[in-house]
């Protein structure tokens, strides 16, 4: 079965917010749902922004410039990071919303 690229996005959405309840509609067949196997091939078509926020290091870079060399100490803390909220594909077939984290990441 041939799905949209839309609805494709929604039912990757679907599943990422809830997967038990997505395996359940597709299960009992309350909504025509692709399976994993198609959801994963479908996202590696999307493309996506990975990485950080390019602002956020030059507001960074500004805020310490007129800092003294020893005032330059400190650390990033990244807390309960939750992604899947604002995931959106523009006009372009652009996925926003996730972040890669490169080789320092681990797979499940």
């Amino acid at each position: 079965m041939a799905y949209s690229r839309e609805w494709l996005l929604e039912c990757i959405l679907m599943k990422m917010k809830s997967p038990r309840l997505y395996q359940h509609i597709r299960i009992n067949k309350i909504l025509a749902l692709p399976g994993k196997t198609c959801l994963k091939k479908s996202l590696q078509h999307f493309k996506s922004g990975f990485g950080f926020n390019k602002k956020v290091f030059s507001v960074l870079k500004e805020k310490t410039d007129s800092l003294e060399n020893s005032e330059k100490h400190g650390n990033l803390l990244f807390d309960e990071l939750k992604l899947s909220e604002n995931l959106k594909m523009d006009s372009n077939g652009v996925v926003q919303g996730y972040v890669n984290y490169g080789p320092r990441s681990y797979t499940r």
